[in-house]
């Protein structure tokens, strides 16, 4: 859940599930745009951002040359557009982790649980202490999907953790740099829950990863790790 992604990507397009083993792409039930900002009606992925594309090449990116930038490019992705740009509207994100449970087809019908994915990365989030997503991540581990959020970029205050990174029930990542130090930005401590957060700290300083284009840039922030 981000701000999507594009997928037709040379680091991106071998792993999108919904490209056929023929080379075909069908989207329905790979692609998520609640509020039609890639088009109404949104018929494919886009990234008006970045944020996504640069976040899915660290998980997934792989063009079968010099660019091995995912850590897993042996999995499949799909996405949804839970932010409209650099922000993200409560009804996008709802809707999106909606869609993780039972994807739909790009009518938003014929909901199909079984292709639910089986992580969902989220680097997206607010202040502390907000319950206000955690039965849908509740929902999610129900259903067997691990969720994994960026745990925020609010600096190293203890106690700087931010929703919905900070829940129990969240698995939450921080960053830290080339030398092994943890990054001034990367919220962490105590969370509003009791739990200590980050769960757990990745490179996440000037990171390089795919952008639209077909291009790579290198970015920072608990999001990249």
């Amino acid at each position: 859940i981000d701000t999507g992604a594009e997928f037709d990507h040379p680091a991106l397009r071998g792993a999108y599930r919904g490209r056929e083993d023929d080379g075909t792409v069908v989207h329905d039930y790979s692609w998520h745009d609640p509020s039609f900002v890639c088009g109404a009606p949104s018929l494919a992925p886009c990234d008006n951002a970045g944020h996504g594309t640069h976040t899915m090449g660290t998980i997934v990116g792989d063009d079968g040359g010099d660019n091995q930038i995912g850590v897993a490019p042996g999995a499949r992705w799909i996405t949804a557009k839970g932010c409209e740009d650099f922000g993200c509207s409560d009804t996008a994100l709802l809707s999106s982790a909606q869609w993780m449970l039972a994807p739909t087809d790009l009518n938003g019908e014929n909901p199909r649980p079984e292709l639910r994915p089986q992580i969902v990365s989220n680097s997206w989030g607010g202040g502390g202490g907000d319950t206000w997503y955690q039965e849908l991540v509740q929902a999610w581990v129900a259903a067997g999907i691990f969720p994994v959020f960026s745990n925020g970029n609010s600096g190293d205050a203890c106690g700087s953790s931010g929703s919905p990174g900070d829940y129990p029930e969240s698995y939450s990542v921080g960053a830290f740099d080339q030398s092994g130090a943890i990054a001034w930005f990367s919220s962490r401590g105590p969370s509003f829950f009791g739990d200590v957060k980050p769960n757990v700290a990745a490179p996440g300083v000037d990171v390089r990863s795919s952008v639209p284009g077909g291009e790579y840039d290198w970015y920072s922030g608990t999001s990249m790790a």
